[in-house]
């Protein structure tokens, strides 16, 4: 199945690439923003808004020259197949799929092979996606029950570290061993499915972390990260001002210097403001009179809790 079909089907049911979103309703019992976003396209009450960067791009690539090296080895590989689970879209209202990256049909047992190209480790990249792989293992099961064979799922890392084109040892195949974690999902599916009785979709322009590409998702999180830093140290700061400023107070001392630094004690003044706000209040026309619009360039504002 072509990228942009995959896309289109999200509309109308949630895939594996809801798993985490399902999972952390599944944890807290409510609707998160990303949940109530993803709902709200689900249910063609929102557009998806669509990201392709230049690391998507590259992710692909990867993606398609795995799934050749791989066919390479195992001729009879599918790419990008859907599975729909009958009984859990029955159950919920909505469809539950997902479009595993690549299929392998044997006569004893069906292989589910999911692609993740990343600089993680693959032990990391297991825990990363962790909700993403129990949710391929809970429709595999159910799959290879069907078609009475043993299921099996691989994760299929590529090691972006490495440089230049497409690298085949860069590949490392792993089977999973998965015993759990399909309880927490079908938790979050059921409460997503009693919630949409009387679901009001989300209007604002307002986009999560989670739809950004990867890149900017990576980052904004890390300079939230900064940002938080920066306001615990400058808090820290204005505390130790206070206590600067009493001391070189009480001692006389007017300035503290080496060849770095200067700390000037600033003596208390009177300051007078103009309080534009009564003046519009009692005289809007003189207010209006002197006042300018000015165009302002568009800037980031981050909030970090």
């Amino acid at each position: 199945m072509e990228k942009s079909e995959i896309i289109a089907a999200r509309l109308g049911g949630l895939g594996s690439s809801d798993a985490k979103m399902v999972a952390s309703v599944g944890r807290n019992k409510a609707l998160t923003k990303t949940a109530t976003d993803r709902i709200s396209v689900m249910m063609g009450m929102k557009e998806k808004k669509q990201f392709s960067t230049e690391a998507t791009a590259k992710g692909d690539y990867i993606e398609a020259e795995v799934f050749k090296h791989l066919k390479r080895i195992y001729p009879e590989l599918v790419s990008n197949p859907r599975y729909t689970s009958e009984p859990l879209t029955a159950k919920y209202g909505f469809s539950v799929f997902t479009h595993i990256d690549f299929e392998l049909s044997t006569d004893d047992r069906l292989i589910w092979m999911e692609c993740k190209a990343t600089t993680e480790s693959l032990d990391k990249t297991k825990q990363t996606y962790k909700d993403q792989l129990n949710w391929h293992w809970m429709l595999l099961k159910e799959k290879a029950a069907n078609l009475g064979v043993t299921p099996e799922l691989w994760l299929v890392h590529y090691d972006t570290n490495t440089t230049g084109y497409f690298n085949p040892s860069a590949v490392t195949i792993q089977p999973l061993s998965l015993r759990s974690g399909s309880e927490i999902l079908l938790e979050g599916l059921s409460f997503i499915s009693d919630a949409l009785l009387d679901f009001k979709k989300d209007d604002s322009a307002d986009v999560t972390v989670e739809s950004l590409p990867v890149e900017y998702n990576n980052m904004v999180t890390v300079v939230a990260g900064y940002m938080r830093e920066i306001k615990e140290r400058e808090a820290a700061v204005e505390v130790f001002k206070e206590r600067l400023r009493d001391m070189m107070v009480e001692k006389g001392i007017k300035s503290i210097k080496n060849d770095s630094f200067s700390v000037v004690l600033i003596p208390e003044t009177v300051s007078t403001t103009f309080d534009s706000k009564k003046l519009q209040a009692e005289n809007p026309s003189v207010y209006e009179k002197y006042t300018k619009q000015t165009k302002k360039k568009a800037y980031i504002k981050f909030n970090v809790k």
